[in-house]
């Protein structure tokens, strides 16, 4: 929205773009943009007010409140809770809405746009989200390890610096 038109495959790809820069890891940076820069532009030091609510449905023995760190970046809006991490911006012209929802942790993207003047996005990512949640595709990614023979020559390497200090070989690694 804000006068950009777009479509929903051209929103995936850009989704796809910015969830790309998670988990955080240490393999080659490809693109114009570094992975890290995408996600500094998304957590910005700007806090929202922090919130403090009722978990509805909470079992018991679980906890029955919700904590909310949220900040603000770039345009970005980071909502950080003890159980999920979500980044988002939505955006309005006109009688047209869009919305752009990534859970970090799960690779997950929503995108919704609509030509309803009055709709209201947030509501709509918020229940695609519980359903997809509901289903189980939320599920964390797990960080992948580098094959074993790639870093052990390089630990070996590193250690043999550590162990005896040589400026030379450290520029080498």
């Amino acid at each position: 929205a804000g006068g950009i038109y777009s479509t929903v495959r051209d929103m995936a790809r850009y989704a796809g773009f910015l969830l790309a820069a998670y988990p955080p890891r240490d393999d080659d940076d490809h693109g114009p943009i570094r992975r890290a820069k995408i996600r500094e532009a998304q957590h910005s030091d700007f806090a929202l007010e922090p919130r403090v609510s009722h978990k509805a449905g909470a079992k018991p023995g679980d906890s029955s409140l919700e904590l909310d760190a949220s900040s603000y970046g770039f345009g970005w809006v980071r909502e950080q809770t003890c159980t999920t991490d979500e980044i988002w911006h939505n955006g309005a012209i006109d009688s047209y809405r869009a919305e752009l929802a990534l859970r970090t942790a799960s690779g997950v993207g929503v995108i919704v746009l609509t030509n309803f003047g009055t709709a209201d996005t947030h509501a709509f990512t918020d229940r695609a989200l519980a359903v997809l949640d509901a289903t189980g595709a939320m599920t964390p990614r797990e960080p992948g390890l580098p094959d074993p023979s790639t870093y052990t020559p390089l630990m070996t390497a590193f250690l043999g610096v550590y162990n005896a200090f040589d400026k030379a070989k450290l520029a080498a690694i």
